[in-house]
């Protein structure tokens, strides 16, 4: 649904952009029209240069013939038609294809950036140390702190307190964690209460991570996230 109020957006602009007379628009649509044609074809005979097919050279020969007529046809318009509104189109194009350019860097430099040339290291491995914020105790933080602890036994609970909260965790965090974790023959996760007067979650949250990567550099941590609370996470 969104996908059509854009659309219809889109065209009222372009009705109210040249006045409401749907003839302008008919060069708009022929430069769309036969730059998709020549672009479609174009692309075929790159698909045929490049395949083994059997009479791949028949194909890249018809499609060549209908990329250079389409092309032809798209440059007439564009020189006849340029001041009734095809120049719109031909801008429109260049700033798309300068959005692609500028998306295909981007992910060009992210792949540059995240680039490994060496072998996995297995040398000196260890469990990664485990961050869970819980808001309060409930199926969903029960079943994090079970997960947790199958990763490592340094595992951390993390509670951010804000003013006026009932669901103090610390009154009964042996009664539901500890004492099981201990006759599991588990170390028992530590409850870490945040009180953050500002009723802010997530920075305090970061804060604390940040803290945990000073303290123990050569180790991973690993965030395990229960439940959105409330959306404020």
């Amino acid at each position: 649904m969104k996908g059509i109020y854009v659309i219809t957006g889109l065209a009222a602009l372009l009705l109210i952009g040249f006045g409401g007379f749907t003839d302008r628009l008919i060069p708009l649509f022929a430069v769309g029209a036969f730059g998709a044609f020549t672009l479609s074809q174009a692309g075929m005979v790159a698909y045929w240069q490049r395949s083994n097919a059997l009479r791949a050279v028949y194909r890249l020969i018809i499609n060549g013939v209908g990329a250079l007529a389409t092309g032809v046809t798209l440059v007439v318009v564009l020189v006849a038609k340029f001041s009734e509104g095809a120049w719109f189109t031909l801008l429109l194009v260049a700033v798309l294809l300068a959005l692609f350019l500028s998306v295909k860097r981007h992910y060009d430099s992210v792949r540059r950036e995240t680039a490994c040339a060496i072998p996995l290291n297995l040398d000196h491995l260890q469990p990664p140390i485990v961050v869970v914020p819980i808001h309060r105790w409930d199926t969903l933080t029960y079943k994090a702190m079970r997960f947790a602890l199958k990763l490592s036994e340094d595992v951390y609970a993390v509670q951010i307190r804000v003013p006026e909260q009932h669901n103090d965790l610390e009154t009964n965090w042996d009664e539901f964690v500890v004492v099981p974790a201990r006759h599991a023959g588990h170390t028992p996760p530590q409850l870490v209460v945040i009180d953050s007067p500002y009723r802010r979650l997530l920075t305090p949250l970061l804060n604390y991570i940040e803290q945990l990567k000073n303290e123990y550099p050569a180790r991973q941590i690993a965030v395990i996230i229960p439940e959105l609370v409330e959306n404020r996470w």
